[in-house]
């Protein structure tokens, strides 16, 4: 597990083609952990990578098992912060289903308005399961509702 201290994170995943696809990104005072990895110890196939100069505080899982046994608040706010990743997927999925790219686009700047500044169009496309040029018109179009 990490906690980004400076810097910015582009959390992706490598389907079987080869196509890369952006799962989400992370900022300052942003936890990061891959599930899969953390908790069963295995590999998994989410990459993270900074994407300008970024410092992580470190925390290994043997060293969380510790806080949690030595720290019942620690376990509560292990437990409350998997609740929420839960809740945020859950919401993630039905958005994936339901909502137009439009929609997702607004939902990402509500959840992570940094995003923007901080991270390239073709990057934030690959988030939205776009391409870049229909990612330019949907800002546009964007841009024209937030003015009317």
């Amino acid at each position: 597990m990490y906690i980004v201290k400076k810097g910015a994170v582009r959390h992706f995943r490598i389907a079987k083609d080869g196509s890369e696809y952006n799962t989400w990104f992370s900022f300052e005072d942003d936890i990061i952990a891959v599930l899969k990895s953390t908790v069963r110890e295995s590999p998994s196939n989410t990459g993270i990578i900074a994407m300008e100069d970024t410092t992580f505080l470190s925390i290994s899982q043997s060293e969380i098992d510790n806080l949690r046994i030595k720290h019942h608040s620690f376990e509560t706010f292990s437990r409350r912060l998997i609740e929420e990743y839960f809740i945020f997927m859950e919401q993630r999925a039905f958005s994936a289903q339901a909502n137009t790219a439009l929609q997702k686009y607004a939902e990402l700047l509500s959840a992570n308005p940094k995003v923007m500044d901080r991270v390239t169009q073709t990057q934030i496309a690959s988030y939205l399961g776009i391409k870049k040029e229909t990612f330019t018109r949907i800002k546009k179009k964007m841009k024209n509702l937030s003015s009317s």
